[in-house]
């Protein structure tokens, strides 16, 4: 990206011309420091992670993706320390089995942190991962920013900074580690912006094929918002300097090197996904139901120094805040386009252009008040229909509009050049930013897994190709069988799970979990009411056709379970007592599914 000093000084040229090297200077202590400041913020952001043993998970409905991505964490640790497919496991759902690939399994970070799940198991991994996540993110940014759009160490710092630890990118660290995982975006982008600059083009189009294919085995979704981010801003770029037309060619050529590179790559484990065993089509709710209010734009973030309970209103789920700005800041940000704009610089103006663009998309088909659906027609409305776009969720295109908020605020303190004016503008974007600084993400503490599980003493009641069944049948709000199953390294294969595939009953569907069965139905609804269901003739077969589809050898209880007491009372109905067996309640079914 072409900058300079005072970014008004370069009215000509292309949008992927370097930095001067000279203006840069060999000041690696400076990037070691900045960097060291990153890992540090990023610490202090998920310290809560760090305390609590195993058992400490991200609160709210995060808590959920969080089991479910220690759980894909261990799967590719088991993976490679078995030398097996990864892209797919027969330890979750079965008979049936979870499609890897198909699901955000992150495997472009599991297999890597295989060692430290290894050693340290899952939760441990998750944690660091999460740390590494926004600190390398920032880092990467601070990267391609000091290198190759602004001249001043002090801009980029402030510009990675920004990208890396911005509201929306510390509120999808609850449990979503696919979306805060973006180290290889910015190099990505930079890659496609500079496939048109002088050079070989072999290089930057094969190091693009390298990249894009680890970034599909980290977040696909995060890779097409980086396509649709990078073309709007070289459209864009393009509209307003006229002679970065004349890059297409080269643009093209290097596409299609990358393109020769990631398509062979990619070809089975794309197959796998989407015509595999436990592959589906769709999602299992509306995509359109998801979007931003724009009063969540000047909002500060719940979990900040400024923020509030009451602020969360404003979100789908505080794991969605990806658009909380504050006013301070976003007054700012705005500020600095004007500015940059009058200045004349064009890449601040494609900037511009480029992050209106995506805040307008983001509020989906209806623009939304302060929880009030106004008569206005969102622009998303204009794109929802085409293929791809159609399961994006318009809420997390929020984070798109990070990253080019990000530029013009490097963009802005570089151009304010040496001296006092380079100190008012940082002391304005520090000010404005200083509300939204995160407070240690809010975690709770889950039940202990069983001493029954995690010494091994439930190998003796199953045998290789069965099962034990976790009461009530493991699903997005009964979370014990998947921790169960983490806890023994995958050894312990259980029915039914949270993930995504395909509903077995509605073909061309989708689902969260497994197909609700009988049984399943039963002890949900005994969980929720308190209340034993009595037992009506006919019911004992049904219990017994699930337990043989699920291949069980044992059912286990957790006494602290809530609604144990019903919960064991309805199945001693058809099982027979249950015995304690160290810490749970067990049937050995073994015998009645001959």
């Amino acid at each position: 990206m072409a900058a300079a000093p005072n970014v008004a000084a370069v009215p000509e040229g292309s949008v992927a011309e370097r930095v001067p090297p000279d203006r840069r200077g060999p000041r690696r202590w400076v990037d070691a420091a900045v960097g060291a400041g990153f890992l540090v913020g990023a610490g202090y952001a998920t310290s809560s992670l760090w305390t609590g043993g195993q058992d400490r998970v991200v609160a709210g409905l995060g808590a959920q993706d969080q089991v479910l991505m220690e759980w894909f964490l261990g799967h590719a640790a088991r993976s490679l320390a078995h030398l097996r497919n990864p892209l797919f496991s027969g330890q979750l759902d079965v008979p049936y089995g979870v499609n890897v690939m198909a699901n955000t399994s992150v495997l472009g970070l599991g297999l890597p942190a295989a060692p430290v799940t290894l050693l340290f198991g899952p939760a441990v991994s998750f944690a660091v991962l999460v740390t590494l996540a926004l600190a390398g993110t920032a880092a990467a940014w601070y990267y391609v920013l000091s290198r190759h759009v602004v001249s001043s160490r002090a801009a980029a710092a402030v510009g990675g900074a920004f990208c890396g630890f911005a509201p929306g990118m510390v509120s999808e660290s609850l449990g979503h580690l696919q979306m805060v995982a973006q180290l290889l975006i910015p190099l990505i982008a930079l890659l496609i912006v500079r496939m048109g600059a002088p050079g070989r083009i072999w290089p930057r189009g094969v190091a693009l094929g390298v990249l894009v294919t680890w970034q599909v085995f980290i977040s696909e979704e995060t890779l097409l918002f980086t396509g649709a981010a990078v073309g709007v801003f070289l459209l864009a770029y393009a509209l307003v300097r006229r002679q970065a037309w004349r890059d297409l060619r080269r643009w093209a050529q290097g596409i299609g090197i990358a393109l020769a590179v990631c398509v062979p790559l990619l070809a089975y484990p794309l197959y796998r996904q989407f015509l595999g065993a436990g592959s589906y089509r769709g999602l299992p709710f509306a995509p359109s139901l998801i979007y931003l209010d724009l009063a969540s734009y000047p909002a500060f973030p719940s979990n900040s120094l400024a923020g509030s309970a009451a602020s969360a209103r404003l979100a789908h789920t505080i794991a969605e805040q990806t658009s909380f700005f504050g006013w301070p800041l976003l007054l700012v940000t705005l500020g600095c386009a004007v500015w940059l704009w009058r200045g004349g610089s064009a890449v601040a103006r494609a900037a511009a252009l480029s992050g209106l663009v995506f805040a307008l998309l983001s509020l989906g088909e209806r623009v939304v008040v302060d929880g009030w659906r106004t008569p206005l027609p969102g622009p998303y409305r204009l794109v929802d229909r085409l293929p791809i776009v159609d399961l994006v969720v318009s809420a997390r295109l929020g984070l798109v509009v990070v990253p080019f908020a990000g530029l013009l605020l490097a963009l802005a303190v570089d151009r304010a050049g040496a001296g006092r004016r380079r100190a008012l503008v940082l002391v304005a974007v520090v000010a404005a930013a200083v509300p939204l600084v995160p407070l240690p993400l809010p975690t709770t503490t889950l039940a202990p897994v069983p001493h029954f599980v995690t010494s091994g003493a439930w190998r003796a009641y199953v045998p290789a190709g069965r099962t034990l069944v976790a009461v009530p049948t493991a699903s997005s709000f009964a979370l014990d069988g998947i921790r169960w199953s983490t806890a023994t390294g995958q050894d312990l294969a259980i029915p039914r799970g949270y993930f995504l595939g395909p509903d077995r009953t509605n073909p061309g569907h989708s689902l969260y979990g497994a197909v609700p069965t009988w049984t399943s139905i039963v002890l949900d609804e005994v969980v929720a009411s308190g209340q034993v269901h009595v037992r009506v003739p006919g019911d004992d077969r049904l219990v017994m056709a699930d337990l043989r589809l699920w291949r069980a050898a044992v059912v286990v209880l957790r006494p602290g379970q809530p609604g144990a007491s019903a919960l064991r009372a309805t199945l001693d109905q058809y099982l027979g007592p249950a015995r304690q067996v160290d810490d749970v309640w067990l049937w050995d079914v073994r015998a009645l599914l001959h």
